[in-house]
Formats: C-alpha cells, sequence, structure tokens
C-alpha cells in the first residue's frame, strides 16, 4: 500500500480531534506554526489600514446606493426593498442585501459617507482574513500569508472594498462559499455543502446572476471529488439545489407576491417585475446627469424637457461601458439624448401630495443623432415639493442607427433595449 502526502502542509487532524470552526479559523490547528497566528492577524490588520483609513476620502462614492442606504436607515419597508426612496417610489437595480447592511451602519452611526462604506471595508478585511484560511489549509502557511498579501494589496480589491457597489459583500460571500464548499469535498458532509448553497444564495440576492458564476465548479468538484458513494454525491446535490433555490429565490418570490401598487416599482425593470433580472440577467447603465423641465398648469401637464448626459454613462462593467460608447452610441459625437413632450397629459385633478398616476408621455426622443416620435409609459407621484417620475421605453438600436457591442467578451446582445427614467422635479 502506498501512501501519498503533501511536505510541509498540515494534515487535517482525526475527527475526534478537531477544534471547534471558530477556534480553528482563529488559530488553526494544533500543529499550528507558531508564528501563522500572529501573521495572520497582522495581515488582516494591515487589510483593515488599507481599506477602512480615511474611509470619508471618497464622499458618498456612488450616490446611487448611498441613496439607498438613507433610505434603509429611514424605513424598514425601503430596508426590505433596496428602494431607492425612503417613500418607496422605485427600487434600485439590485436586490437588497449590500443596501439592507448598508442601512444598518447608517442606522446605527448616523449618516456619512464613513458609516455608508464601513460594511465595505468591513467586508474586505473579512475577506483576507478568510482567504488566509482557506489557502493555509490546502497550501499551508507561506502560501497562505501570500495570498492575504496580495489580496490586500491588490488594486481592484483596494477600490472594491472602499466603494458602496455590492462587489464587496459578493467577494466575501463568494470566498465563504468556496471555504465551504472545499470543507465539502473534504469531508464529504451534507452540511458543507448546504453551506456552499446558502452564501451562493446570498451572494445572488446581492448582485443578481454574478452570484452564481461559480455553481458549475462547485457541483462538479463535489460529484467527481467528494469522498463518499456516487448516490450520497447526487443526493448532496440535489439537496444542496433545493438550499440554492430557496436561499436565492426567497427576496423574489416575496417581491413578486405583493400587489405591484403595495410595493415601489422595480427599478431596472421594464415589466414592474424582478424576474427577467433572477433568470436571464440584464445588463444596466446609468448617467447621474440629467436635467430638465417640468410644468404643471391646473389639472395639467403642459411641457416637460429633459437632457441626458451620455458621457457619463455608466454600468457595473468599464469594458462592456467602453464598447457601448465608443462603438455603439458614440458620445465623442453624440454626447446627449433629450426627450420633449409633444402633448399635454390630463393629471385628472390638480396634484395633492401622495397623489400618483399612471400615465403615457408622447413625444420626440432624440438618441445618436435620431429623433423619433416615441410613448413613455410613466409613472409619477408628489411627494411634498417634489414630483417623482419613473417611465421606461424600448429602443430599437437599428432605429437609431446604433451599432450593437462586439468582442471576445459580450456572449450575446439583444436588438433592443430599453431607457429607463428616473428623475425628481423640484419647484424652481
Amino acid at each position: 500500500m502506498t501512501a501519498v502526502t503533501r511536505p510541509g502542509l498540515e494534515a487535517p487532524l482525526p475527527r475526534a480531534g478537531r477544534l471547534p470552526v471558530l477556534r480553528s479559523l482563529l488559530r488553526g490547528g494544533l500543529d499550528a506554526s507558531a508564528w501563522v497566528r500572529p501573521a495572520h492577524l497582522g495581515i488582516s490588520a494591515l487589510a483593515a489600514v488599507i481599506y477602512l483609513f480615511n474611509l470619508a476620502i471618497s464622499g458618498y462614492a456612488n450616490t446611487y446606493y448611498s441613496a439607498a442606504a438613507l433610505a434603509a436607515s429611514k424605513s424598514w419597508s425601503a430596508w426590505f426593498f433596496g428602494s431607492f426612496d425612503a417613500a418607496n417610489f422605485i427600487t434600485v437595480d439590485k436586490p437588497p442585501l449590500a443596501t439592507m447592511l448598508m442601512g444598518l451602519s447608517v442606522r446605527l452611526f448616523g449618516l456619512s459617507s464613513w458609516s455608508i462604506l464601513l460594511p465595505e471595508g468591513l467586508a474586505g478585511v473579512a475577506t483576507v482574513a478568510l482567504l488566509f484560511v482557506v489557502v493555509r489549509h490546502s497550501f499551508g502557511p507561506v502560501a497562505a500569508a501570500i495570498a492575504g498579501l496580495v489580496m490586500a494589496f491588490t488594486p481592484v480589491a483596494v477600490l472594491i472594498f472602499r466603494y458602496n457597489n455590492p462587489d464587496a459583500l459578493l467577494t466575501l460571500l463568494l470566498v465563504a462559499a468556496a471555504w465551504a464548499a472545499l470543507q465539502a469535498i473534504e469531508t464529504g458532509r451534507l452540511r458543507w455543502i448546504v453551506a456552499a448553497a446558502i452564501f451562493v444564495g446570498f451572494a445572488f440576492n446581492t448582485k443578481y446572476l454574478q452570484g452564481f458564476l461559480v455553481v458549475p465548479a462547485f457541483a462538479l468538484t463535489w460529484l467527481l471529488a467528494a469522498p463518499v458513494g456516487l448516490r450520497r454525491r447526487i443526493a448532496g446535490l440535489l439537496v444542496a439545489a433545493l438550499t440554492l433555490l430557496i436561499s436565492s429565490g426567497w427576496w423574489v418570490v416575496a417581491v413578486q407576491l405583493i400587489p405591484a401598487a403595495a410595493r415601489p416599482y422595480i427599478g431596472g425593470s421594464t415589466d414592474n417585475s424582478a424576474i427577467p433580472f433572477a433568470l436571464i440577467g440584464l445588463a444596466v447603465g446609468r448617467t447621474p446627469n440629467v436635467s430638465g423641465t417640468l410644468t404643471i398648469a391646473g389639472s395639467k401637464l403642459t411641457a416637460v424637457a429633459i437632457m441626458a448626459d451620455l458621457t457619463a454613462l455608466q454600468s457595473d462593467d468599464a469594458h462592456r461601458d467602453g464598447q457601448l460608447v465608443n462603438g455603439g452610441i458614440e458620445t465623442a459625437t453624440f454626447p446627449t439624448a433629450t426627450f420633449t413632450l409633444s402633448s399635454p397629459i390630463d393629471l385628472g385633478a390638480t396634484p395633492t401630495d401622495g397623489h400618483e398616476i399612471d400615465t403615457t408621455a408622447s413625444g420626440q426622443l432624440t438618441l445618436h443623432g435620431v429623433t423619433k416620435t416615441v410613448q413613455v409609459a410613466l409613472r409619477a407621484r408628489l411627494s411634498g415639493s417634489v414630483v417623482e417620475v419613473v417611465g421606461s421605453l424600448p429602443i430599437v438600436f437599428a432605429d437609431y442607427q446604433i451599432s450593437k457591442p462586439n468582442g471576445f467578451s459580450v456572449l450575446s446582445i439583444a436588438d433592443s433595449g430599453t431607457m429607463e427614467l428616473q428623475l425628481f422635479f423640484t419647484h424652481a
């Protein structure tokens, strides 16, 4: 009989001698070298300095998600839905887990750029600390120290963990899922593959389908390498799949079961539904540089003029943005899009506070140098002195002579998209 070992690596302890999980995370095995724990704590502390020092220098970072964090701190309903505003008029275009954490931080520490960015920084510290544990278990403490330092100093990681996009929490959850999956593959225990599925489900509720990118690798590795019989491996996959379905789908199901009139509009959607995001994924870009005017005379909306600066258009994929801006809508040549109302809209009555209407606006849209007559579905509400407006308009790219982005990083793209409006008008 031949025994194969990995020199220099720490062999798993016998089951009877295993330490509790939390103690093991902090101290390692009983045979750990004296320098390992100080190295682990030191690298984690270094990550804390990198990710948390002078956080306020970033201001409110992505003001889109900062507004959602403020709303979540003022309204538990807005906290649950991930609403952009405390009045629950419209949600952001992502599921709410990241804004939930930011909202809790703002509730606890008050509104500031530091309180909004704190959860992301802490997620970074936790990611580095957990990565050390994961790598050490498989490749030893030297490799773990290198991995932790590389993670802490990687420029894109520094950017992610000092900014309030959902990617910070997404990264932590996927590293946690990898840790649980490795435990499952080593021990064959069902609880670990279930834990991996739960972490991935939470990742889905952070950034939709991007959380599922690791699922094929986890499932295939468990199926081929778990140290249990084939039937148990298949049973484990089935249990993990059910767990994943529940842990990822609960929020979408809850939203769909609540009548549309009793919840906010789902931001980024064309039909006030979260299902398209959940099932097929949608690329969403936005520009914060929008200006315009709206005129109400009695019970009629008589004039609307809106201009959007497309040079500021951004999504969560800089490469895709570059393809769209340079080869699609060509913002260097056509930097703006405009909409002008061509027919007055009857509101039915003089608007009062809380008054909400659904209507269709007819007007002229100019995009990519082409002007078309369009019909825009709108929902508007008067909240105090602010008129909130959301709407959507299907855009066929060929109608505006827009070329579809192409390149190796683009798997597929439809021939059409949706222009979504999210506007807030105040008295001049």
